[in-house]
């Protein structure tokens, strides 16, 4: 994986490993892009993930998973704003349309 890091390398070590905690951007092969924070080449903490057919998620990761609060988006001007549970919506959220919102 050719990471292009932006800003921040951090490296702790620990009595069995040791973990290196970045804040960089990558594209796929795809053309999808994430830009934020990685853990030992895992998608962790805070960023944006940007598909290229203009979908986008923007918030919290855990273990390459959208997890925790987070907005994702459509080009088409959906989007639905709450809490993800490892890529699936869990709890409440808004989820928005054009012409309607779903509270719930």
């Amino acid at each position: 994986m050719d990471l292009n890091l932006k800003a921040i390398m951090k490296m702790v070590k620990n009595k069995e490993k040791v973990y290196f905690f970045y804040l960089g951007k990558y594209q796929w092969s795809d053309g999808s892009v994430y830009s934020g924070d990685w853990e030992d080449n895992k998608i962790v903490g805070y960023g944006i993930y940007t598909w290229i057919d203009g979908r986008k998620y923007e918030g919290n990761w855990e273990n390459n998973f959208m997890h925790g609060k987070g907005k994702y988006s459509w080009q088409d001007g959906r989007n639905y704003e709450g809490n993800y549970h490892q890529d699936k919506k869990e709890g409440y959220g808004i989820y928005t349309w054009v012409k309607k919102i779903y509270l719930g």
